[in-house]
């Protein structure tokens, strides 16, 4: 009987110079959004239904990119900024369990994510303002 398992995917949307998917950048832009347009109890209540949606406000580079279904998720090039990343995941879910979480951590978790996804000159064209 032969096996006709697929072949793995690329992971999508690669940064050439991080080794990382800017598709996972998207669940910083959008917690980061979040936290800049919801104060106080509505930023909380937008935070409750994205729990009881997802289970978790983020979720670890590998959870979205399984190595089961990706090829190449974890090279040698990427290692460290996924353990950081994974870190950042894990900081924001234990924060948010421990009703700890706030707007300014959100943000300054989010900002720190995208920087390792985007690279330093990516991230600073798209998020650093020109003095």
């Amino acid at each position: 009987m032969r096996n006709f398992e697929s072949p793995k995917q690329s992971v999508p949307q690669l940064n050439a110079e991080t080794g990382l998917s800017s598709d996972y950048g998207n669940q910083f832009v959008g917690l980061m959004a979040q936290s800049e347009s919801l104060s106080g109890e509505k930023f909380r209540d937008w935070l409750k239904e994205l729990f009881a949606s997802k289970g978790r406000i983020a979720e670890r580079y590998e959870e979205r990119f399984s190595s089961d279904r990706y090829d190449h998720v974890v090279t040698e090039r990427n290692r460290e900024a996924i353990a950081r990343l994974d870190q950042i995941a894990q900081e924001l879910n234990d924060d948010y369990a421990a009703g700890t979480l706030t707007a300014e951590n959100v943000k300054r978790r989010s900002l720190e994510g995208m920087r390792l996804v985007l690279g330093e000159k990516k991230f600073t064209e798209r998020f650093v303002p020109e003095k």
